[in-house]
């Protein structure tokens, strides 16, 4: 049976061929193939605990169809990403404060301004130019196939594909890949199983998703373990704080930690082998 710390050990040597540039945040998108999976509710929680331990955060809502990450945070935005969108606002003018000392730029729902040369220009590139003010950026990709979450997988250096063990979920989640992950895709896709009853559960279900993906899209999934289920996540979500600040001995709690500690590792190996990956090798 392969356990939760194995997944993640993998996790570190898969993700550590990505290459993020020094200088240049690691950015991180979650998406997934439905709503109601808790793509939003893990990305405010990852952000808050690679925060915690691991390098200034910033989490972007860029869900085109909920955009209610701030909510989720109990803050009210003052700017969004539709004013970035619209240039009346820069990222760093509309970044507000969030808890467990992230910052967000809250999300707005998808409009005209959606297209792939405005994001790219007003969003995508302001974003990857923030590596003095941030280590991380925690992308809420939301669960659509439009420009703005196409865009957000495109410039990843990891997507982590949110599904639940239920089999809508998981056909969903497959469907986001043929969509979004298209011959332009040079990213890396690893699931992670939300509200799973255990390992065994969450290694059956990316077992499904990365034959499928393999056999008939040619896209490599790897697996980014799992979070189980309980009721503490959903009245932590309610209450509007994230579960890594309850405690650290609730599972929930401790399964996110270890993720963002694996991801922060792997970002950290992969900025050390950016600048020997770009030097001409010598005879």
């Amino acid at each position: 049976m392969v356990d939760q710390a194995s997944e993640l050990r993998e996790l570190m040597r898969q993700c550590a061929r990505a290459k993020a540039p020094p200088g240049r945040p690691t950015r991180i998108t979650l998406g997934g193939g439905k709503g109601g999976v808790g793509t939003t509710t893990l990305a405010v929680n990852l952000a808050v605990a690679l925060a915690a331990r691991h390098g200034r955060t910033l989490l972007v809502d860029a869900d085109p169809d909920r955009a209610d990450a701030a909510v989720f945070c109990g803050i009210e935005p003052c700017g969004t990403v539709a004013d970035v969108l619209a240039g009346q606002s820069s990222v760093e003018e509309a970044l507000q404060d969030g808890p467990g000392g992230i910052q967000i730029l809250p999300g707005s729902l998808a409009s005209s301004l959606d297209t792939r040369t405005i994001i790219h220009r007003q969003l995508i590139e302001p974003l990857g130019a923030l590596g003095n003010r941030f280590e991380f950026v925690v992308v809420d990709g939301g669960n659509g196939s439009g420009p703005r979450t196409r865009q957000m997988w495109h410039a990843a250096d990891l997507v982590l594909l949110v599904t639940t063990p239920e089999l809508p979920s998981v056909m969903d989640a497959y469907a986001s890949v043929k969509l979004l992950a298209d011959s332009a895709f040079r990213g890396r896709i690893h699931t992670l199983v939300n509200m799973a009853i255990d390992a065994a559960t969450a290694c059956e279900v990316h077992g499904r998703l990365a034959r499928a993906c393999q056999r008939f899209l040619g896209v490599r999934l790897e697996s980014a373990g799992h979070v189980p289920g309980e009721p503490a996540m959903s009245a932590a979500a309610d209450a509007g704080t994230p579960i890594v600040m309850v405690g650290e001995s609730v599972p929930a709690a401790q399964h996110i930690a270890r993720l963002a500690r694996t991801l922060a590792a792997t970002a950290a190996v992969a900025h050390a082998l950016a600048p020997a990956a770009a030097e001409p090798a010598t005879a």
